[in-house]
């Protein structure tokens, strides 16, 4: 879907607005935090922060998040537990997931949630491009 996109076409012909895309970011750096937040709002997505998985997993259990960011490094059993316990879980089990990290990129094919992993530092671009081909 375009992120420029703010109306969709009903079966009758008329428009309605539609409901602003939320990231959840899932990061225990501040800055990455920032910057991920200010490039989302640019985009038109709503933003929603986490810097640790038992708070990820709050957020996200409560409904209104339609992709998760998350650092694949972060304590608290890091992106792997976070990426395993949404998919497990039926509530979140539809998010789907990119994972992010300054180590060498995870295996993530045991994990039907994640779309995608991507190489710390990224290029905002790609960044961008990926979360638009999944959110």
């Amino acid at each position: 879907m375009p992120l420029d996109r703010r109306v969709e076409k009903k079966a009758e012909g008329a428009e309605e607005p539609l409901r602003k895309r939320t990231v959840l970011v899932v990061d225990d750096h501040e800055a990455m935090q920032e910057l991920l937040h200010a490039v989302l709002e640019m985009r038109g997505y709503g933003f929603r922060g986490a810097r640790s998985v038992d708070e990820a997993l709050a957020i996200a259990r409560e409904g209104g998040v339609d992709a998760v960011i998350a650092d694949w490094t972060l304590p608290q059993g890091g992106g792997e537990r976070l990426a395993r316990e949404l998919a497990t879980d039926g509530r979140t089990r539809h998010i789907p997931v990119i994972v992010t990290t300054g180590a060498h990129l995870p295996d993530v094919t045991p994990f039907p949630n994640v779309a995608a992993a991507l190489p710390k530092p990224f290029d905002l671009d790609v960044f961008c491009l990926t979360l638009e081909e999944h959110c």
